[in-house]
Order: structure tokens, then C-alpha cells, then sequence
């Protein structure tokens, strides 16, 4: 009787998980990274307030720092095009090797290239390229404008989006700028956001952009640039989805052209572990707009700076796509969400089915106690049947 109870306590696990994920799938916010986060295992909390990572080469010199989560095998590219990897991290501290130097630069055949606002987006003949803009964190604020390191639900971090959109609006670009709060800012944070950039996908935006700040000491983003104090942009990659190459080959052909257009600007890429979900398309980017202790206005200069460019990165990255020879990557599109959300599923339902196992082992004492209990169920329930 124990054990008849114990598997259909299973098979109804097992069967109300799949109606609660296939009713998720629809809404295109499974992803293998939420089921992590659903048994617990996150790799984007953030350190609590006042702590951050501090990376650092061979011989001890400071690369960056971050509030984000830093793990063995995590990556970075330095304004001087070099690129490290990280070894090693103890107490906050993360050691990395320097893999060489890269040609990140901006190339000078592309100044000829028309910047993406006049060239057909995705194969379209339309005039207009469509981007959308959220905020995961939507209470991240800046202390010395805002009074406050966090606003719930109504950040600094909103009006440092708006001016992005407004910005990019008046080059020709067609924006949408969801201010959807997803408080609180814990490990939950990028599951319900995945809601708001499932949604933007439907408008078809040829680049999302997810806008955060950082949570470091004011001196890593500070910079003067055009005799203006502003804040450096780092862009943001998740190493953990099927579209990590992608991203990070749009984040350094942002990189070059962020070179171009305002020397200075760029503070760094970060492969960080996570996925950010950045699985849902090719340019999905999450991008840090200076740190909680810089101004708000510094943030503000800072990203109005950062839209100069991404109309240049976006025309090369067009033209890269449409040379023979090269893969043509289509823009974020929801329903690529959908589909590629089912190996989570079963994902999830193995990991239910082992559970269970599990437990029988547990409850029995052995694999053979396990495998004795089931025959004695199966067969029990067989004989009832041929009988009737």
C-alpha cells in the first residue's frame, strides 16, 4: 500500500509539473536557466550592498570590478582589446589569465558601410529599425542624484532608459521603452523580466537592451569625455544559453564602434556565468550604465553617448550577416523562446522521475528493495486488471 501511494504521489508530481510548465512555456518564460533558479541555483544575485568582486590580472594590477557574481571560467575584454579568463576566486577577489590580445577594432571599410537606420532590417524593406529597451532592476537608483542606491519600483535607472530611447528615437530609430517593474531585486529578478522581454520580442526589435548600473566604487566608470563628466558603458554577456556567441560578437562589434564614435566610453565585456535571459535572441544585451555611487546626470551623458553607437554597430552588423558565406541571424523572435524551451521541460521532468527514484532508494534501503517495490505495484495493478 506504502508503496502504491509513494508512485502515484510521483506520477501526479510529475503530471501537475507538466500542465504548470507547458502553461508556462506559452508564455514564453521557461528557460533551462528559470528551472535552475526554481530548484534554487542562481548565477545572477548580486553581492548585497557594498560588496563587490574585484578582477585582477597575473600580477595583481585591477581589470574591473562588479557587484555581479564571478566564477571560474568567466571572461573579459579590457578597453585595450585584451582578453582574460579567470582562474581562480577567493574572498571577493578574482584572478585572471590573459589569453592574448584581440582585433576588436573598429575596421575603416565600415565608415562606408550606411549606418542601419537607412538599410533593410532582417531581409524587410522598411525604413525603421525597431529596439526594445527594459529594466530588470527597476529599482537600481544613484545615490549622489537620487538620494538612495534603490527606489522600489520607480528607479534612477528609468530616467537613464529615457534618455537612451529619446535619443535613439531622434536618429530615425523606432523604440520601445517598457518601464515594467519587477521588484524585488533578488534572485527572482530576471524570471518575472523574462515576461517584459518575451512581450518586447513581439514587436520584432532588431536589438533589446536590458539597462542596469553597476555597484562599485565611483573611479572604475568615471570618465571625461568631449570635456564632459560621464559615465563608461560595460556590456554584459551570459555565458549559459545557446545564443552566447552571437551576443558576444554583437557586444564587441559594439565595442569598436563604441571606440569610434566616443573614444573612452567602453569599460569592459563581461562573460559572466548566467544567462540573463539572453537565450530568447542574438542581441540580446545587458548593458551597465555606471555605478550607484556615480551622478544620475553622469549616467545620463554617459548612455546618450552610447546611442552614437548603435546605429553604426547595427549597419555593420547587417552587412556581416548579409555577405555570402555568412550565417544569416534573424532578429529575437519570441516563438524562438517557445520552442527551444521544451529540453528544459523534459529537463525538469527527468530530474522529477530521478527524484522519486531517489526516494524509493531512500525509503527502501536499495536499489533492489526500489525495483522489488515497483514490480510488487506494477504487477498488483496488472492482476487487477486481467481479472476484471
Amino acid at each position: 500500500m506504502k508503496s502504491k501511494r509513494v508512485l502515484a504521489g510521483i506520477v501526479l508530481t510529475v503530471f501537475l509539473l507538466g500542465i504548470v510548465l507547458i502553461s508556462q512555456k506559452e508564455r514564453g518564460v521557461v528557460s533551462a536557466a528559470s528551472l535552475l533558479r526554481f530548484w534554487g541555483i542562481n548565477y545572477e544575485t548580486e553581492l548585497s550592498e557594498g560588496k563587490y568582486y574585484e578582477m585582477v590580472d597575473e600580477n595583481g594590477s585591477a581589470l574591473t570590478m562588479t557587484a555581479l557574481p564571478v566564477h571560474i571560467g568567466d571572461e573579459f575584454w579590457t578597453a585595450d582589446n585584451k582578453h582574460y579568463k579567470v582562474t581562480k576566486v577567493r574572498d571577493n577577489v578574482a584572478y585572471a589569465k590573459c589569453l592574448g590580445t584581440e582585433d576588436i577594432a573598429w575596421k575603416a571599410e565600415w565608415d562606408d558601410i550606411p549606418v542601419a537606420t537607412s538599410i533593410p532590417v532582417q531581409g524587410e524593406q522598411k525604413d525603421d529599425t525597431t529596439i526594445g529597451i527594459y529594466h530588470t532592476h527597476s529599482d537600481e537608483s544613484y545615490s549622489p542624484t537620487d538620494g538612495t542606491s534603490s527606489i522600489r519600483a520607480n528607479g534612477g535607472i528609468f530616467k537613464v532608459g529615457n534618455v537612451l530611447s529619446e535619443k535613439l528615437k531622434s536618429m530615425g530609430f523606432n523604440v520601445y521603452h517598457d518601464k515594467t517593474p519587477h521588484d524585488p531585486h533578488d534572485a527572482g529578478a530576471y524570471h518575472r523580466s523574462r515576461r517584459t522581454a518575451v512581450k518586447l520580442l513581439k514587436k520584432q526589435p532588431t536589438v533589446q537592451f536590458d539597462v542596469h548600473r553597476d555597484a562599485v566604487p565611483a573611479s572604475v566608470y568615471a570618465a571625461e569625455i568631449g570635456g564632459q563628466a560621464v559615465t563608461k558603458i560595460k556590456l554584459v554577456v551570459g555565458r549559459q544559453n545557446q545564443n552566447k556567441q552571437a551576443n558576444l560578437e554583437f557586444a564587441k562589434t559594439m565595442k569598436a564602434a563604441m571606440d569610434k564614435t566616443n573614444p573612452g566610453l567602453f569599460e569592459g565585456i563581461f562573460l559572466a556565468k548566467g544567462n540573463y535571459n539572453q537565450d530568447l535572441g542574438p542581441r540580446m544585451m545587458l548593458i551597465e550604465v555606471g555605478s550607484d555611487t556615480n551622478s544620475r546626470e553622469e549616467a545620463q551623458k554617459g548612455v546618450a553617448l552610447f546611442a552614437d553607437a548603435v546605429p553604426k554597430a547595427l549597419g555593420v552588423y547587417q552587412n556581416k550577416a548579409s555577405q555570402p558565406g555568412t550565417k544569416q541571424i534573424s532578429a529575437p523572435d519570441a516563438n524562438r523562446s517557445k520552442s527551444g524551451s521544451w529540453p528544459a521541460i523534459w529537463w525538469l521532468l527527468g530530474a522529477v522521475v530521478v527524484g522519486g527514484i531517489a526516494f524509493l532508494v531512500i525509503s527502501t534501503g536499495s536499489f533492489g528493495g526500489s525495483w522489488k517495490k515497483i514490480k510488487e505495484f506494477t504487477g498488483s495493478e496488472f492482476g487487477k486488471r486481467r481479472q476484471k
